[in-house]
C-alpha cells in the first residue's frame, strides 16, 4: 500500500514521519489513561459479569475478598 501510495504521489516520507509521531503520541496518552486509572476491588470483576450471580459465584467472591483482605 505504502509503494502504491508514493507511486501515486499521495504519500512521501516527510508524511511517514509525522504520522509515525503522531501515532507514537496517541499511543503515550492511552498508556497514561491506563496507568492513572484507580486500581478496581477485587470484586469489581464479579459485580459486572452477571446480573444475577450463580452460587458458586458468590462463593469465589467471597474467597477472593477474603484473600485480597489477608494480604492487603
Amino acid at each position: 500500500l505504502r509503494t502504491f501510495l508514493t507511486d501515486q504521489k499521495l504519500w512521501d516520507e516527510a508524511q511517514e514521519k509525522a504520522w509515525i509521531e503522531d501515532c507514537g503520541k496517541r499511543v503515550d496518552i492511552e498508556i497514561n489513561a491506563y496507568l492513572e486509572t484507580p486500581v478496581q476491588p477485587v470484586e469489581a470483576m464479579f459485580d459486572y459479569l452477571y446480573a444475577d450471580p450463580p452460587p458458586d459465584l458468590l462463593a469465589q467472591r467471597a474467597a477472593a475478598i477474603a484473600l485480597e483482605q489477608r494480604h492487603g
